[in-house]
């Protein structure tokens, strides 16, 4: 560390360019979206968890009762446990990934990826049929 002269906690300490604005916002604020969000980086990056938040809410409840329309009573734990496996267990992989594509094309252009990722899944939701299907086929449900 001492080589580079970096020091510990040197991402969250005032830059030298800018002392009033730490290094952790200048690099999250300097990525490609910078010229089309009007916003200081923090009050971005404050922006995106919430809806990030509010989409995992969303999605929590839309999901679980229709997982417990379709699945008899005596699998219900069974496969709960099983989606909540392979939800949070892909948040690790996730992060290693993000991290490698970090590294290969550097932090901006991978929060670019990520952000174009998503956006893509957004879309394709939109496209989807089940946008407009309102009702569960009666064949799916459990008596």
């Amino acid at each position: 560390m001492e080589e580079t002269g970096e020091r510990p906690g040197h991402y969250f300490l005032p830059s030298h360019s800018n002392p009033s604005e730490p290094l952790a916002i200048k690099r999250i604020g300097g990525s490609r979206l910078t010229p089309i969000i009007p916003l200081p980086a923090f009050a971005v990056v404050c922006i995106v968890e919430f809806l990030i938040g509010f989409i995992i809410v969303t999605y929590g409840i839309s999901t679980s009762g229709i997982v417990a329309r379709v699945t008899p009573n005596s699998m219900l734990g069974r496969v709960t446990s099983a989606q909540r496996f392979v939800i949070y267990g892909s948040v690790p992989l996730g992060a290693l990934a993000g991290g490698a594509l970090a590294t290969w094309i550097g932090n901006g252009n991978a929060l670019f990826f990520a952000v174009a990722c998503i956006f893509l899944g957004v879309v394709s939701l939109f496209l989807s049929p089940l946008r407009s299907q309102r009702t569960l086929p009666s064949e799916w449900e459990v008596l």
